[in-house]
């Protein structure tokens, strides 16, 4: 029997009612040396991450707490060198999205990971919007969704193959992987300036506030400025 839409309404409002108790009844987690609540954490999601959550309020607070471990060893690897330390499109922003889907398909099932890691890069657009709406300035593009989209898909894989294996293995199976050019990330040189596909340097203005532009995507090993 099809509910009627205050019936619909209200199982939905009951829904989210009933994931925000689930988060605000679990201990503080740690990001970045600060306490940080989950109920924090959620109302700091996009619109489609929080449908994600209200839609699966089972694995929400799981789902939080892997999140922000992936995101905490991400930032770490920012100042060694195992990667390039580029969290903006290089290859230590394939390792935090790689590792995030690695991390979650260990504990929650791939099909739901893939949905979360989606409902992030739809945020991600509305987010891209928004600031235009707002005259704030973004460099997020159709090239950063495609990349991140791209290395979901190979985390899920790594996660699925290494299943049982600690925390540190699967970094190391991830950061391997991205050595041996697995993954993706933007064209760039050694300076950080993005790159065309012909090696051409692109002015900011020419990908700032835009979502199609011309920058491109290379396997995760190539060095930065190397010829096309």
């Amino acid at each position: 029997m099809l509910r009627k839409p205050a019936q619909f309404c209200f199982a939905r409002m009951g829904s989210m009612v009933f994931v925000l108790l689930i988060l605000v009844s679990v201990k503080p987690i740690s990001a970045s040396g600060q306490e940080k609540s989950l109920f924090r954490s959620f109302s700091q999601l996009s619109r489609p991450e929080k449908w994600w959550v209200v839609t699966h309020p089972f694995i929400a607070a799981k789902t939080f707490r892997i999140s922000e471990q992936s995101s905490d060893t991400a930032q770490m690897l920012v100042k060694r060198d195992m990667l390039d330390g580029d969290i903006h499109g290089g290859q230590v922003d394939a390792f935090k999205h790689a590792f995030w889907m690695a991390m979650l398909v260990q504990h929650i099932r791939p099909a739901k990971a893939r949905k979360l890691g989606k409902a992030h890069e739809k945020g991600d657009y509305l987010n891209f919007k928004q600031k235009l709406k707002s005259g704030q300035t973004t460099t997020h593009d159709q090239a950063a969704t495609e990349m991140d989209l791209f290395n979901n898909e190979k985390g899920i894989e790594i996660g699925l193959a290494h299943k049982n294996e600690t925390v540190d293995a699967l970094r190391d199976h991830v950061i391997d992987a991205i050595l041996k050019g697995d993954m993706m990330k933007i064209r760039k040189d050694q300076h950080g300036n993005s790159l065309s596909a012909t090696g051409d340097i692109l002015p900011t203005s020419d990908y700032k506030n835009k979502w199609e532009t011309k920058r491109v995507l290379v396997p995760s090993d190539e060095f930065p400025g190397q010829n096309p």
